[in-house]
């Protein structure tokens, strides 16, 4: 059996209610209630720097209000040198028993590979719980990932890059709100 998820998009493996990244940190770090819209606004700007990525982007198609999000994903890779390897990775960290989707594996002009998030928002607390969740689950299926980090991705065609430079201290953060999730009786 695989990882399934419900109508509610809650995960589960062999019949297991397990949790997704994002269900820990916002435990860990809880945000005001997202509004519809800016969920929305955050998977197309996911989804627009895929298909810019495989190549596959038609311009015409970006709503003219995202289209600073696409320059300053293009800046992003320009001025890094950004090269993406893959882009939204499931996994499921077996010993942990959660699960994710990573945005980005890629590298810089290093012989670093990177996990990387992409962001339209302002930073915030769970930002720096989710990239090192995504390295060590990525890791946990073999993925030679060594660094992660989160990429801000700004209206107006700006970006502003930030690694996270302690991933193992707040993995073990992470893994603290697992273990608080387990004993709230999995709640959402």
């Amino acid at each position: 059996m695989a990882l399934v998820y419900d109508s509610n998009g809650r995960a589960f493996f062999n019949g297991e209610r397990i949790p997704r990244t994002t269900q820990i940190c916002a435990l860990l770090a809880p945000r005001w209630p997202a509004h519809a819209y800016y969920l929305r606004k955050g998977k197309l700007i996911h989804l627009i720097t895929e298909w810019e990525d495989s190549e596959e982007l038609d311009e015409s198609s970006v709503d003219p209000n995202l289209f600073g999000y696409l320059e300053a994903y293009r800046s992003f890779k320009r001025i890094t040198r950004w090269k993406t390897l893959q882009s939204e990775i499931s996994f499921f960290h077996e010993k942990y028993r959660y699960c994710g989707r990573a945005d980005k594996i890629g590298f810089f002009d290093s012989k670093w590979n990177w996990v990387i998030d992409i962001k339209s928002g302002q930073p915030h607390e769970s930002d720096k719980l989710q990239a090192p969740a995504y390295l060590f689950g990525l890791k946990s299926q073999g993925e030679k990932v060594e660094r992660c980090g989160d990429v801000y991705l700004g209206s107006d065609g700006t970006f502003k890059f930030v690694e996270v430079c302690d991933p193992t201290e707040r993995f073990l953060k992470f893994l603290a709100g697992l273990k608080k999730w387990r004993e709230n009786g999995n709640s959402e």
